[in-house]
């Protein structure tokens, strides 16, 4: 079978949604497909959106969601993803809106629930700076920006107290924000309120948003009616209701559509034409609505209506064509749009490609902090979700990484700073800043949960060898024969210290470690281990050197990949050395 193939005989069969991954293993494991490609789902992504680009409904393949595909036999496309869409968001809305120990994960989601509003976002989120920034872009008088700073709370009120007025105006002042609306789960009475508006703020409560989420699912909302919900400051309860009840008025309009448009083709097959009073007696809508619709189909793009006499019209177009007149209308205009979110997706999976080995190469080292997000903290998230400080500190001493807690919050600490300071870990890695200097409840980015996943598995394959390496060198160097000793003790130590260690400074520690009496007898020693070097397989995997002649060893060097599980060896060897002596 073809990865197309394979797709459509899975997606029938499960008769759900699906990522291409779920696929892709689905395919492996029954032996439906075979590749040698490294990244099969992404290549099946990718085969299915052109699918669905170029073909359009003649595709058997539709969208259904976010890196969701379905068969179009089974699900209409756009409303399965809006309603999956909002179902979502409203179910992450209702349960990080009383997670006060986790704030940033409110945020994200009053990101995307904005987004879906219509607005373009950027979420800030760092100290000092408001939430999330919105943007209405719709013509120089009317744009406008709008500060959204979101609040949690696990009792469900937000009281006075946790709102910092005079930074929510600082922030205004720095974003030039033309509004500021403050969203949470509810708000307490009296003085929050006062205080809102006395200083121009929109108190949002949780479940009406929600409900402006429904309606917009329901039927959009342009970005001038929602305006309208940032001009009035305090509680927006009263400015909520009056929005969605006005966009009813309007939308209805469409929903009577239909039904006049019916009645058009009656009228004209009875008596060869219809008028507004005609409508207005079959349907017992107003005269105004009937007559907006007359025009409408009589407008130039449209010319569904003519008027051969006054006050009387006939329906040039029959009803069926009309439909498809309005779906093509509407696809020309969700066709750029569809053809940019297909765009950014595959730009996305190639992106993510990138990070993967990037990722993967990171990952592999054998240092501290490589060791600790590939064994405990990226696990602990796909797992969890959101994973503690403590969670991880608690993991730490179970897999033996720390002796206790107080040493595992040191590795967390050095952790936490290398994820603040490697830009390809803070894409991937998200958490709350507690204190300027104190990161928790980290979690995954959710568009590189699958690329993590991926990863770890990948890593989990290429972990043996490394072990076995480990153990072959632990071996080795716990022997105590003179060039085992003098890799343990001055050859490999001198290496960690230093990028590259010479003749002389090798000959030179021989001499001060009493393993030679003089220079002229560390050179002896130093050519017998530079020969085992030369000859062992373990040992030539790990150092490098440079020849100035055939005979001749110099600049030693340990591989870049192998620094880690040296200093791991190194270490262990140490350790179990002090026992001995302690008789432990």
């Amino acid at each position: 079978m073809t990865f197309k193939e394979a797709a459509y005989f899975i997606l029938k069969r499960e008769k759900r949604p699906m990522t291409a991954r779920e696929i892709v293993e689905i395919a492996l494991k029954e032996k439906l497909i075979k590749t040698s490609s490294k990244s099969p789902d992404r290549d099946l992504a990718i085969q299915i959106y052109d699918d669905i680009r170029l073909n359009g409904e003649n595709s058997p393949f539709v969208k259904v969601g976010r890196g969701l595909f379905g068969l179009r036999e089974f699900y209409e496309q756009k409303r399965e993803e809006t309603v999956g869409e909002v179902q979502h968001l409203i179910r992450r809305l209702e349960e990080t809106q009383y997670r006060s120990n986790s704030p940033s994960e409110f945020e994200e989601v009053l990101k995307e629930a904005f987004s879906f509003l219509g607005f373009e976002t950027e979420l800030k989120g760092e100290p000092g700076n408001t939430d999330v920034v919105l943007k209405a872009k719709i013509g120089r008088d009317e744009s406008y920006t709008v500060n959204v700073d979101g609040k949690t709370s696990r009792s469900g009120k937000i009281s006075d107290v946790q709102i910092d007025w005079l930074s929510l105006e600082d922030h205004r002042e720095k974003t030039k924000a033309n509004f500021i609306v403050v969203v949470g789960p509810d708000f307490s009475k009296g003085n929050v309120e006062k205080r809102a508006q006395k200083s121009g703020v929109v108190l949002l409560k949780v479940k009406d948003l929600i409900e402006l989420l429904k309606e917009h699912a329901r039927y959009p909302f342009n970005l001038l009616e929602l305006k309208r919900l940032f001009e009035t400051p305090g509680n927006a309860d009263y400015v909520v209701e009056e929005i969605i009840r006005s966009h009813r008025d309007r939308t209805n309009f469409l929903e009577n559509l239909k039904l006049i448009v019916e009645e058009m083709e009656n009228l004209q097959s009875l008596l060869g034409y219809f008028s507004v009073d005609s409508l207005v007696a079959r349907t017992e809508l107003g005269p105004q609505m009937i007559k907006s619709v007359i025009d409408l189909l009589n407008s130039p793009l449209i010319k569904a209506v003519e008027e051969v006499s006054e006050g009387k019209y006939v329906l040039v177009i029959p009803k069926r064509e009309l439909s498809k007149l309005f779906g093509r209308l509407a696809s020309a205009c969700e066709q750029e749009k569809e053809q940019k979110e297909q765009d950014d997706v595959k730009n996305k999976l190639v992106k993510n490609e990138l990070t993967k080995d990037e990722l993967i190469k990171y990952l592999s080292r054998t240092e501290r902090v490589p060791t600790v997000l590939r064994e405990i903290l990226l696990p602990l998230c796909l797992k969890h979700g959101v994973v503690s400080r403590e969670m991880i500190k608690e993991e730490l001493v179970v897999r033996k990484m720390a002796q206790n807690l107080g040493q595992a919050g040191l590795v967390l600490s050095t952790v936490s700073k290398a994820i603040g300071e490697n830009e390809l870990l803070e894409s991937i890695i998200s958490y709350d800043k507690l204190k300027p200097w104190k990161k928790d409840n980290f979690r995954l980015k959710e568009e590189y949960k699958e690329m993590v996943h991926a990863v770890i598995e990948e890593l989990k394959g290429k972990e043996q060898p490394k072990t076995d390496l480990k153990n072959r060198l632990v071996e080795y160097l716990s022997r105590t024969e003179r060039v085992p000793t003098v890799l343990r003790e001055i050859l490999f130590p001198l290496c960690l210290k230093y990028d590259v260690v010479s003749r002389e400074m090798v000959k030179k520690e021989l001499v001060l470690r009493k393993m030679a009496k003089d220079l002229g007898q560390a050179g002896l020693v130093l050519s017998t281990v530079s020969a085992v070097i030369g000859r062992d397989e373990l040992l030539g995997a790990i150092i490098m050197y440079d020849k100035p002649k055939p005979w001749k060893k110099d600049n030693f060097r340990l591989k870049e990949e192998y620094k880690g599980l040296v200093q791991e060896v190194i270490e262990e060897l140490k350790e179990i050395k002090g026992n001995l002596q302690h008789g432990t």
